[in-house]
Order: C-alpha cells, then structure tokens, then sequence
C-alpha cells in the first residue's frame, strides 16, 4: 500500500565540525527540530534523511551522499554527524572542500517505508565556513603543506613553502625560494625515562536529566459514514386496462381425416372373492381388437378401463334350511352404448342377471337394473341419473353437473357459463404477496366480474386459520372495480397467514384465491448511551444493539432534534451496522440548547428507536476580570478576541497579553503570569518588569474544544485577575 510522506520542515539549530591539534574527526555534527506542514513536532517518530553535498551551485554534481537513520525525541529533535551515516555515493574524506562553494541537499522520509524509499525534497542550503576546517585539515592554501619521509627530498618534490619531516632523523626542512630543501630545526632530542603513569581521576556526577514535556493529544479518526440504507421497494402499480379484443383471424384449414379406429372388445370373467371383491364378483376388460380376431387378447386390455362388479357382502349366515333345487346360472350382458343419454360419446353397457329360464341367454326381465353400469369412451362420460324432484343438468365442459332443485318463485341466472339460482356474485382475484416483514406485508384485491349487481365492499381478509371470512381481520378499502393493493397490519413475527380476496354485491360475497405467507423477522433491540465529551458545538451520541430480531441490522445510529422523540425524518447519522455498542461525534450544534437523542436499528421489518436521552451544550463564558485596587488596569487582551472570548482553529497560534495593575503599581514578574490547562501547547512566554510591564504568551491547541487561560498581572500588594474562554474549531 503507498503511502503519502508529509512534508517536514527542518530547523538547523546548529552546524559545527569539530577540531583539534590531534587528529580531528571526519565529519560534521548536524541538529534539527523536525515538524509536519502545520507546525506541529514530529515527536518520537522514525526518520530516514538523506544527505548530500552539491558542489559548485544548489543544482551542482553530488560529490558525497548518505542516509541517517534517526528517531526524534519527545520535542521533536534530532542529532547525527554528516560523514557517519549510510553510505549511498561519493567519499567523504575526498571532498575537495578547497574547490567551493559546497550546498547542502537534504531530503526526509519517514523510515520503515518499503524499498525504494521515496525522500521529500527539503531544499537546499549554502554551507558556510565552518566545515571548511576539513579543507584546513587536509590541504590548507597550498602552503606549510607538510610530507614525511626518510632521508632529504628531491629538489624537484614539493612546492615553495612546504615541510618536510625526515622520520629518520627527526629534521624538519622547508623548500625555499631557490627551490632546495633547507634544514631549519629537529625535533628529536635524546629520548628520556619514561613518566610514571597519572593516577586515573574520579567520574565526574552525572547531570540530572531535563524533564520530558507533556505528550499532545491525539484526535480520533472520524468513522467513515456507512451506506444509507435501500428505501423500501414501492407498491406494484396497479394493471392496465385490458385492451380490445382483437378481429377474428380467418379460419384455418381443414385437417386431414384421421384413420378409421380399432372396434372395441370387452372381456369379462368371474372374479373370486379375494383382494379385487371381497366376496367375488365379475371383472371387466376393456381394449381394441388390434388383430381383428374378435377376441380381447392381454396385450389390448386397457388397465385403466378394467372394471370390478363386485357381489354385496355376505350376511350373517342364516340357519340351513331344507336343500333347495338347483339354483340358476349368473349371467353378464355387454353391449355397445351409443352415443346418446347415458354415453356422450359412446361406450359399453354392462348388465347382469340370474338366467331363470336356463335358456342360456339374459333375457330383459332378468336383467337387475340397479347392477346396470355404463362405461364411456373419452371425456363426455356417463349422464348421472338425477335423485330428486325439478333437478337439473348441465355440462361443465368436462362432466355432466346437478343443478339442486329450487324453490317456488326462484330464478334460475346464467352466471359465468352456469345456471345458478338467484342473482350472480362477483369475480374477485388475490393479488400476490410483496413487503413482508414481521409486522405488516402488501396484498389486495382484483375484481374481475360485478355478476351483474353492483359491487359494494371489496377488499382483503387474513387470519392464521385456512379460509378466513369477513369474520377474521379485514382491509375492505378495495376498489369496486380494478386492482387495488391493500396492507395487512398488526401482524406477529414469524407467524403463518392465510388471506383472500372478497367482494360483495347483492347477491353475497365472494372469496377470491386463498395465498399463505410467513411474516418476517422482529424489529431490532436496542438503547441509546448518554451523550458525552459535551463542547459548546459538539458531542459523542452512539447506542448498543443487543438483538437483531432474527434479521441482519443493515444500518445503525444516531437520530437527534430540538423536540422529542426524533426519528430519522429529523437530524440523523448512519454508524455502521450489525450487533454491538456504537458512537460517533456529531458537530454543528448550537449554543446554550437542548437536544433530544435516540439510536435506532434497522433490518428487513423495519427501524427499530432505543430509549430517548438529552442534554445540554457548553457555552463559552465571556471575559471576567478581578480589577486591583481603585485605579483600576486593563483586561487580558488578544487579537482573536470577539465580545469577550477567544475564537481560534486546531494548531492556531493564540497571543495573549496581560498588563500591569493600574499605571502607578509597578508589576512583579513573580506575581504575573497565566493558568493554562493541561492540553495548552506553549509556543513562547515573556515577563517585563520595566517599561511595558506586561506579560505575554502564544499558545495553541491541537483539539478542538472550549478552554478557560487566566492571566494574572500585578505585584504582591495588588494583582488583577482575569479568566477568558477559548473555543477551538
């Protein structure tokens, strides 16, 4: 991930490179306070800074070039040597220091950065005398230049000026004007004892560390706004009207003939008694004669023609009586049923019979009408014989149907394709089922047909028992005609409904289709925590969800108003989602007012409000000062000051000012001075006793808030007092 480097102000303090007759270090002892762009102190932080020496111009070649790693310490401050760092290019001990002018190019970055790291560029800076005392070092002007060796130089080694020390004897020669080495001095006498060795001195105390200055405050990150939640989905428009019928196409052609069908067989049998008859019986089979052998083969059996005339159940068994005569022969008759009254389409008429005369036939008179059934072909099937008195028919489309007799005066109305005694009621459809959730969901009503009668209530009805009537929960705000969408409410979480249409006209009511439906989850469970870190503009609202309802919370937070009660139709912040406690802080309110809060939850029944709080913001005091003596003094002042209070932003830098206690009083810098509170960052502070006889600081703040500073002026016999309130943006 990439990350973005601040930019950091350095603040040379001092540049100074350190020198001795002995040996002197290769290197340039280097301080700087580090601050981000708006001047606050990068305290205890990791840096990384490159170094580098530009010759010649701010834009010259890099001669030299390496990394300190540092970390600041509580006040922001750095220390490190120039030449003992990473090494990233060049030599530091062949700086050409006597082929100036030399710049210093500094770049920072914070370390821990991942490779390559990326320096902000700081700028570039003349460097002055002081580090030229490497040049003085190494080189000098070309003159005292000093060489050693052993034995006397060649005429021709070394420049005008220039030393030579001869090792071996300790000589020291110096090239003159006429170009020869010319002995001047030596430097080694006779050698003498050596000294006894200095006792070692005692360790010096060590000093008291300085104290560690307060550490500033750090701001909370704002949390980011969650996702508004998706508004409900809106109820379904209502159909169109149905449009005109369109013209008759022309008719189509004729089909071809179909071939002519196989002749039907029947094949009947005596069935024992037994599974099929429980006291026997005769079995039935249907099927074409495929072969045209004029027998019912297996293979052409319908199964789903096969019939059972069963024999009654056997009766007590009586006492045996004398025997009787031979009894008669059991007898079937089948005959092909035209299509007519008892066959629409045709069929087989099965009758049976005791052959009485054992004539070997079943005669009409031995046929037992009550065992006479009718198998029918196709989906005419057989016309019921009515049972009673001024009963009807009439085809449905698939079978034949009663029509109960009526009463005396009655009419008989055609109502949608059927006879019906008494006037026709009305056509009504349930619309589908949308919105549920666990308290309320959306239906409604469709009325197709008013019957010919006025239409007068339409509606839905609901209850958690199969085919509710007016007499369960209703919604009768339908339309007499039409579609309407209807709401089902008071519901009960998680609960199985049963709901119809209804519509009414003269002649009754009429229930549409019955839907079934489950209601959804219950609202979320939730309360809302007491306001605090209260500001004169501001305040950390939040709650805690302890219960989602048996749905996932899809949006929590915070709603607020000047009156009670508030929902989200008023102020409100959405802060994340899901179970758990939660808060943000709310800005942009106003002074010396009551707000009114409640957190609320939402799922897919609903949003769900927690118990209401209050409370009531800060307001800045104004200035109040305690006057010394008669004559009075001036109050603390400062440029930002308005009505008697001081407005400032995070960071900004505050002057105040606090004068001496009337004009006669001389004021004491012991007994002047001001109470700040603890998040003050003091930038400077000065006392005069003469002159002005004032006091002043600048001081800042790095969180936003109403802060109260007293300045105090004055000497031990008077002193004046004053206390001002500080709002922070």
């Amino acid at each position: 991930m990439k990350r973005i480097l601040s930019f950091v102000l350095f603040t040379v303090v001092t540049v100074v490179f350190s020198s001795a007759k002995a040996q002197a270090p290769n290197g340039i002892n280097y301080q700087a306070v580090i601050r981000n762009n708006t001047g606050t102190l990068m305290a205890n932080t990791p840096t990384a800074i490159r170094v580098s020496i530009r010759q010649t111009t701010a834009n010259g070649t890099i001669v030299y070039s390496e990394r300190q790693n540092v970390t600041t310490d509580q006040f922001g401050l750095v220390n490190f040597v120039i030449g003992s760092g990473t090494l990233l290019s060049g030599n530091f001990t062949n700086i050409p220091w006597g082929n100036g002018p030399f710049f210093l190019d500094l770049g920072v970055a914070f370390s821990g950065l991942p490779a390559p790291i990326t320096y902000m560029p700081y700028g570039t800076q003349q460097m002055m005398s002081v580090p030229y005392a490497l040049y003085a070092k190494s080189s000098g002007n070309l003159v005292n230049q000093w060489k050693y060796g052993a034995g006397v130089p060649a005429s021709n080694l070394g420049l005008v000026g220039d030393y030579f020390l001869d090792t071996a004897t300790g000589n020291v020669y110096t090239k003159t004007n006429g170009n020869t080495w010319v002995l001047i001095s030596n430097i080694m006498g006779p050698q003498g004892a050596a000294g006894a060795v200095g006792a070692t001195g005692p360790q010096g105390i060590q000093g008291v560390a300085g104290p560690t200055g307060a550490t500033g405050f750090t701001g909370p990150a704002g949390a980011t706004g969650a996702t508004g939640a998706t508004g409900p989905q809106g109820p379904a428009g209502a159909a169109g009207a149905a449009g005109p019928q369109g013209i008759q196409g022309p008719a189509g052609a004729n089909g071809t003939n179909g071939t002519n069908g196989l002749n039907a067989a029947t094949l009947t049998t005596v069935e024992p008694a037994g599974a099929n008859c429980a006291t026997g019986g005769v079995k039935l089979e249907f099927g074409p004669d495929v072969n045209g052998n004029g027998l019912l083969d297996a293979g052409e059996i319908v199964p789903v023609l096969t019939q059972y005339v069963c024999n009654g159940a056997v009766g007590a068994q009586g006492i045996q009586g004398v025997a009787g005569a031979n009894g008669l022969n059991a007898l079937i008759k089948t005959t092909v049923e035209l299509a007519g009254a008892n066959c629409v389409t045709g069929g087989t008429k099965v009758e049976t019979g005791l052959d009485a005369n054992s004539n070997g036939i079943l005669d009409a008179v031995e046929v037992v009408a009550a065992q006479t059934t009718y198998v029918c072909n196709g989906a005419g099937g057989a016309i019921p014989n009515g049972n009673a008195q001024g009963q009807m028919l009439y085809w449905n489309g698939s079978a034949w149907v009663h029509v109960a007799p009526g009463i005396t005066g009655q009419t008989l109305t055609f109502c949608y394709n059927a006879p019906q005694w008494g006037p026709c009621l009305p056509q009504v459809t349930t619309l589908p089922l949308t919105n549920i959730t666990g308290y309320a969901a959306t239906s409604g009503v469709n009325v197709t047909a008013t019957g010919g009668n006025a239409v007068t209530t339409a509606g839905i009805c609901w209850s958690t028992n199969p085919n509710p009537t007016l007499n369960d929960s209703v919604n009768p705000n339908g339309s007499v005609s039409g579609t309407t969408n209807l709401n089902l409410t008071n519901l009960s979480p998680g609960t199985t409904y049963y709901i119809r249409a209804f519509a009414t006209n003269g002649g009754g009511t009429a229930y549409g289709n019955q839907l079934t439906f489950v209601t959804g989850a219950a609202l979320p469970t939730l309360t809302t925590i007491n306001a605090t870190n209260i500001t004169f503009n501001s305040a950390i609202l939040g709650g805690n969800v302890t219960n989602d309802g048996g749905a996932p919370v899809t949006a929590r937070g915070v709603c607020w108003s000047t009156t009670q009660n508030p929902t989200l139709a008023n102020n409100n912040l959405i802060i994340g989602s899901g179970l758990g406690a939660f808060n943000d802080t709310i800005t942009g309110l106003s002074g010396n007012t009551t707000y009114y809060v409640r957190a609320f939850a939402t799922n897919s029944s609903g949003t769900a409000y927690g118990n209401q709080v209050s409370f009531n913001l800060n307001s800045p005091a104004g200035l109040s000062c305690n006057y010394c003596g008669p004559a009075g003094g001036q109050d603390l002042t400062s440029p930002l000051m308005v009505n008697g209070v001081i407005y400032a932003v995070v960071n900004q830098q505050i002057s105040m000012d606090s004068y001496k206690c009337g004009l006669s009083q001389y004021m004491s810098c012991a007994n002047s001075g001001f109470n700040n509170p603890p998040q003050t960052t003091v930038h400077s502070y000065t006392c005069t006793n003469a002159g002005s006889n004032s006091i002043n600081q600048v001081i800042s703040f790095s969180q936003p808030g109403i802060y109260s500073v007293t300045g105090f002026a004055g000497s031990s016999v008077q002193q004046k007092v004053c206390t001002v309130s500080i709002v922070v943006n």
